[in-house]
């Protein structure tokens, strides 16, 4: 991530995974972000259609955190995108990364900003899904709709701000938990209660639309000892 702070440029070098890292700061504060996508699995009547979506995945470029006194933590250029999948088997939120921030003395978090795009650093992205041959994908939804598969993959590309109402992380070793999810049963629903079938490049738009108005997150603070 980058640390900047009223203009100020400091490079923080840190792993991309989902396990803990190590740290020879001992009150370097954290962040754990997780993710759900609900509804998948379920018949969803939409019109006169029928839809059931089995998996639900999407990829971030970047993503930053604005903390209190200018304080902007970003991810790396060079970093490879943050991959959030969930599928229909699948009952529970899912870590998708658990880091050390590389600071100590930033307590309060304001908020959180994504960017969906399609892939640009496909370094280390096990998920071929998301690579095409002449573009990357953003945007993977799969499942049935009246009994037939569909396998959407888009290009689409936006960016969310979430306000996190400043959470503070005061104690020793505390976390930035942020539990990001979203209702996958608006996702195809048109603005005129039509469906929006997944099989028609055309309905990409729209339905990439409906993901960034239905998606939230939810931010606390909590230790991870």
């Amino acid at each position: 991530m980058k640390y900047l702070k009223r203009s100020s440029l400091f490079l923080l070098i840190l792993f991309f995974g989902s396990c803990i890292t190590s740290s020879f700061e001992t009150e370097e504060k954290r962040i754990s972000i997780s993710f759900e996508a609900k509804n998948l699995g379920t018949e969803l009547e939409i019109d006169d259609s029928i839809i059931e979506i089995e998996e639900f995945k999407f990829a971030l470029e970047q993503i930053n955190l604005y903390a209190a006194e200018d304080v902007i933590l970003q991810t790396r250029s060079d970093v490879s995108a943050l991959i959030f999948s969930y599928n229909d088997q699948m009952f529970e939120q899912r870590l998708i990364i658990e880091i050390g921030l590389g600071v100590s003395d930033v307590l309060i978090y304001e908020a959180y900003e994504m960017f969906l795009e399609p892939l640009t650093n496909t370094r280390n992205i096990l998920d071929s899904d998301f690579i095409g041959t002449n573009a990357n994908y953003s945007l993977i939804i799969k499942g049935t709709i009246d009994g037939n598969e569909f396998d959407m993959r888009s290009r689409e590309s936006f960016s969310k701000n979430f306000d996190l109402n400043d959470v503070e992380l005061s104690g020793s070793n505390e976390t930035l938990i942020i539990d990001k999810s979203i209702d996958t049963a608006g996702v195809f629903v048109g603005q005129d209660g039509s469906v929006l079938d997944p099989r028609d490049p055309g309905n990409f738009p729209e339905i990439a639309n409906n993901v960034e108005q239905l998606l939230t997150v939810r931010a606390s603070a909590g230790s991870i000892f």
